[in-house]
């Protein structure tokens, strides 16, 4: 049987490839990375990350207990708008 012999792409790798000048990305969270947010009216697209997913590699990355990771998640990550392109963070229900 032939292997696939399509490349595999990261979810970064995708968003990239759908992205505008103006997309930004949280270093360190590419793991995190679960779509992007189109806004039409503005022309950007947006990266999107799962904010759980967030805050769980502050909490394996940096040894700080869930609390501390939510308040570090909170102010550090989610408190920095950079401008246009700024990536955004989902909390997911489903």
């Amino acid at each position: 049987m032939k292997e696939n012999s399509l490349p595999f792409k990261t979810a970064k790798e995708m968003v990239e490839d759908m992205s505008t000048e103006e997309t930004m990305f949280a270093d360190g969270f590419e793991d995190a990375i679960i779509g992007v947010v189109e806004r039409v009216d503005f022309g950007e697209t947006i990266a999107l990350y799962d904010t759980d997913k967030v805050i769980e590699i502050i909490k394996e990355r940096d040894g700080l207990s869930h609390e501390q990771s939510v308040e570090f998640f909170r102010y550090n990550v989610l408190g920095s708008y950079v401008g246009d392109g700024t990536p955004a963070f989902a909390t997911l229900y489903v």
